[in-house]
């Protein structure tokens, strides 16, 4: 059962104690200051609180007290930290994410588990846990990390919990509840050092040989191997080699601008960015689901203030940036929120093409279909805002629509629907706007002029079009007789002697490139003619001679 600390706390200052630090010789003990009431006596006060192994002719000794039965009202005694009652109570798992177990038994782990004093946590490459003490205190595991639980007691008497970690390798971050004693009792270990706070947040990193450790806020003192004594206060950090005689704090880097509100994203590729802080080697994102960032969701580390990423689902999260300096410290956290509204993906559509222009008297549009699509929302507006009054607003059940339409420039754009969890339709986000630049279809051929030598042709182009005109004795155009392209009007084509059936069509080419479509094939009947000795036709007054 985990330590109900409001009551403990209460208990506590209603028995008057703090903590202390004895201000006489070096080896007199830290201690649990307790101002004596009437009634009290050492005797009494070693039941109430010191383990039963410690005697109360130690609280005498150290105290000065010649006679345990008569302690005058007010007097404040030493009781020594070492010796207090207490109980070991369990850590609690909070969150699990990704690789994570037990290491003495490679049982992975999950929330809800209870953590005993020994036990030891090791982390996969994406692995993330949160625990949290009897008082509400939690630390953060992070990837690649192996941590140790060696002591959590609660000295449930004076409302009191002292606990050690063992940081062996990795990184661990820290936030412990603030405590009314000036004392720390959380400590975290590592090969190199000692932290031990009473109420802050900070970061301790384990690696090469070399402790990182860096103050978010309150305050951190720091024990090393090489028997200094340092305090780390808000906002600094400190690089720990165990042989350096004292090392010095440094400033960290400050949190990166990252702007203010929501980031709204409706691709799936999410880009998150913030301008650079001076002297950076380098940034950490991180991506969560919940504000305390216990269930992770996306780590990077980049050396350029710019992160993109397709691996996050859609909806509301959760995302922090921060600079590494040139020691590897890494500073405070610029903190935002992201909303992702990507799926289901909107199609692709396929015509027109991106240029959008079109020669036609209809309206001709297609798209591919989404795997898990069960109908395509369209929408078409004569501006790229798609603003009042839209031309098409449709749900349609296929991937192309076909309807007659007036020329003129407009703009279109669509959706995917699915069926969402609740078996309701879920549109998706607006794919990206095209444009239609829609053209009049080209004009019906007028017939040829015809003379005895020639035929003249006069497709009806617009000024600045150049125009191929295509005659053919077959249909399909497979024996074609004239295939020539004219910027100048009409088109001469020398006049076939056998006659009979031509097929006649014609493309125009805008000044800008766009080649329209092929006109409709037209038929003409042309009669044979009897020739002169030049190749010609013989005339007569009524015109050119005709076989029969």
């Amino acid at each position: 059962m985990l330590l109900d600390t409001r009551r403990a706390w209460a208990g506590m200052l209603l028995a008057g104690m703090t903590l202390t630090c004895q201000q006489a010789q070096a080896v007199t003990p830290a201690c649990l200051t307790h101002q004596a009431a009437a009634g009290d006596t050492l005797i009494g006060l070693s039941r109430q609180h010191l383990m039963p192994s410690a005697r109360w002719q130690e609280l005498a000794r150290l105290n000065r007290i010649a006679n345990p039965r008569r302690i005058p009202i007010g007097t404040r005694l030493c009781l020594p930290l070492d010796l207090l009652r207490g109980n070991a109570v369990p850590a609690r798992v909070l969150t699990v994410v990704g690789e994570a177990q037990l290491a003495s038994s490679a049982q992975a782990l999950q929330a809800g588990d209870t953590l005993s004093e020994q036990s030891q946590v090791r982390t996969g490459q994406h692995g993330y846990v949160s625990i949290e003490l009897a008082d509400g205190s939690i630390l953060q595991v992070q990837p690649e990390t192996q941590v140790r639980l060696d002591q959590t007691q609660a000295h449930e008497s004076v409302g009191l919990l002292r606990a050690t970690w063992e940081l062996v390798r990795g990184r661990v971050t820290s936030w412990v509840r603030p405590q009314p004693e000036p004392k720390p009792r959380h400590q975290v270990r590592t090969p190199q050092a000692v932290l031990a706070v009473r109420g802050t947040e900070f970061r301790v990193q384990v690696t090469d040989q070399l402790t990182r450790a860096e103050t978010l806020s309150g305050k951190v003192a720091i024990d090393t191997k090489a028997n200094t004594q340092q305090v780390l206060s808000a906002e600094q950090g400190m690089l720990i080699d165990g042989r350096t005689a004292r090392p010095q704090p440094s400033r960290l880097p400050a949190a990166p601008d990252i702007g203010d509100g929501v980031r709204h994203f409706e691709r799936p590729v999410v880009k998150l960015d913030a301008r650079a802080v001076p002297g950076a080697q380098g940034y950490r994102f991180q991506v969560a689901s919940d504000p305390r960032f216990q269930q992770m969701l996306l780590e990077a580390r980049t050396t350029e203030p710019v992160l993109r990423t397709a691996a996050l689902p859609d909806g509301d999260f959760h995302w922090r940036v921060r600079a590494q300096d040139a020691q590897g410290m890494e500073g405070l956290d610029a903190v935002g929120r992201l909303h992702l509204n990507a799926r289901p993906e909107p199609p692709i559509p396929t015509a027109p093409g991106n240029d959008g222009r079109l020669r036609s008297d209809t309206l001709e549009l297609s798209w591919t279909q989404h795997p898990e699509g069960t109908a395509y929302r369209l929408q078409l507006a004569r501006d790229a805002s798609f603003s009042a009054p839209l031309l098409i607003d449709e749900t349609l059940p296929g991937n192309q629509v076909s309807r007659p339409w007036r020329p003129g420039r407009y703009h279109w754009r669509l959706a995917t629907v699915q069926r969402g969890p609740d078996g309701q339709p879920d549109t998706g986000p607006w794919g990206d706007a095209r444009p239609i630049d829609l053209r009049a279809a080209p004009a019906e051929l007028p017939s040829p002029r015809l003379t005895q030598e020639a035929l003249f042709f006069q497709p009806p182009i617009e000024p600045g079009q150049t125009v191929r005109l295509q005659v053919a004795r077959d249909a399909s155009f497979g024996l074609v007789v004239l295939d020539e392209t004219h910027r100048e009007l009409p088109i001469r084509m020398a006049r076939p002697q056998a006659g009979g059936r031509l097929y006649v069509r014609y493309q125009a080419t805008d000044p800008d490139g766009f080649v329209g479509p092929l006109s409709a094939v037209q038929t003409l009947e042309l009669p044979s003619c009897v020739e002169t000795g030049h190749g010609g036709c013989v005339q007569s007054a009524a015109g050119p001679l005709t076989t029969r």
